[in-house]
């Protein structure tokens, strides 16, 4: 019974821990055209009650490299163009009026868009 009450305490203060973001980003559309190297199409949807920073990252072995960025407020799709279809890519949304640091950046990562 000891026991029990100990989890419940602890359960009360750590609680707003592991609370959700309000923010949040997905994959809306993933696409390219056969044949064609620098044809790939990335729409990330953006869920926000506030600004946002939106971009877009190549991954390299020596880190990441910056090749679009999008600013924008409130619920948004960010479409990106012309990406070469046989590159990693990852995308960071930045939420500047976000006061919870695990939410105040966002990512996805390890994006392939050669769909063959």
């Amino acid at each position: 019974m000891h026991k029990l009450c100990l989890l419940i305490f602890w359960l009360s203060f750590s609680c707003p821990v592991f609370s959700q973001c309000k923010n949040s980003i997905a994959i809306k559309k993933l696409s390219n055209e056969a044949n064609i190297k620098k044809s790939g199409v990335l729409d990330i949807e953006v869920i926000s009650i506030g600004e946002y920073v939106c971009v877009l990252n190549i991954e390299k072995g020596s880190g990441p490299e910056q090749i679009q960025k999008h600013e924008g407020h409130g619920n948004s799709t960010v479409h990106f163009e012309g990406l070469d279809t046989k590159q990693s890519y990852m995308v960071q949304v930045v939420f500047l009026s976000e006061n919870n640091p695990i939410c105040r950046k966002l990512q996805k990562s390890q994006i392939i868009i050669d769909t063959e």
